[in-house]
C-alpha cells in the first residue's frame, strides 16, 4: 500500500467526515464518533463492538482502523471513504458525460 499524504483537514473535520462515512455503511446502529484528542484517535460504537481510527490515514481512498469486541478480541477495519467532489469538478464531468451521450447518440 502506498503512503498518501492526508489533506490539512482539522481533526473536527475528519470527524464529521468519518461519522458520514460510517453512516452510511453502518446505517442506524452507528452510535457515536468521538475525537479522542490525546490519544489522537477517533472512536465509534457499532453494534457492540468498539471502532478506533487514528487521526493520520496512510491512504486518502480508505479508513483504516481496528474493531475491538467486548470479549477483548480484534480485527483490523478498512472502509472506503467518500471522496470529497470539488466545484470544478462536477462541471468537467458533467461536460465529459454531456460528451459521451453525445457520442453514444451519433453512434447509432
Amino acid at each position: 500500500m502506498a503512503k498518501v499524504k492526508t489533506p490539512n483537514s482539522t481533526p473536527d473535520q475528519l470527524c464529521k467526515e468519518l461519522r458520514g462515512d460510517l453512516k452510511k455503511h453502518g446505517g442506524n446502529s452507528v452510535k457515536d464518533v468521538t475525537n479522542d484528542a490525546p490519544r489522537k484517535t477517533f472512536t465509534a460504537k457499532i453494534d457492540g463492538a468498539i471502532l478506533e481510527f487514528a487521526h493520520k490515514q496512510p491512504d486518502l481512498a480508505f479508513w483504516c482502523g481496528v474493531k475491538y469486541y467486548g470479549s477483548g478480541s480484534s480485527s483490523k477495519v478498512r472502509m472506503r471513504r467518500t471522496q470529497k467532489v470539488e466545484a470544478g469538478e462536477t462541471a468537467q464531468s458533467g461536460s465529459r458525460a454531456a460528451t459521451s451521450s453525445l457520442v453514444t447518440e451519433t453512434s447509432r
